[in-house]
């Protein structure tokens, strides 16, 4: 059997297994996250930037948020816990992060956060408390 060249995105069971290709993929992937319905995001610079979606059963990637190939490209999706919206970086001409919001459809905004760190949701800490993101 013949193996793709080029990197590749894979996926292995907790419980041990050898690991399955879910795509190859055109550069390195920065980050990723993985829903309840199945669907993966990652993230890639270069050429190819911008954040994707795949099946957790693979096929071809679709990118979902792209942008102006003259900025860094988007990196470490989180998904909410809605499982539709996730959260991302992406790094200014500053040096600064800035932080957005994202969703499955392909629609984003910037959240009014500027910082020096990748942003992050910290999940709830007890019944009825809220979600961050620090």
């Amino acid at each position: 059997m013949a193996v793709p060249f080029g990197p590749q995105l894979k996926k292995i069971d907790i419980s041990g297994g050898s690991a399955e290709t879910l795509c190859t993929v055109a550069t390195v992937v920065i980050g990723g996250a993985w829903n309840r319905e199945g669907v993966i995001l990652f993230s890639q610079p270069g050429a190819e930037n911008g954040i994707f979606r795949i099946a957790e059963t693979g096929g071809q990637p679709v990118r979902i948020i792209g942008h102006n190939s003259d900025e860094p490209a988007p990196e470490h999706p989180q998904f909410l816990p809605d499982g539709r919206h996730f959260i991302y970086s992406q790094r200014l001409r500053s040096g600064l992060m800035a932080a957005y919001l994202g969703a499955l459809d392909g629609k984003s905004r910037k959240l009014p956060i500027d910082t020096t760190s990748l942003v992050e949701y910290a999940p709830p800490s007890g019944k009825g408390a809220p979600g961050h993101c620090p």
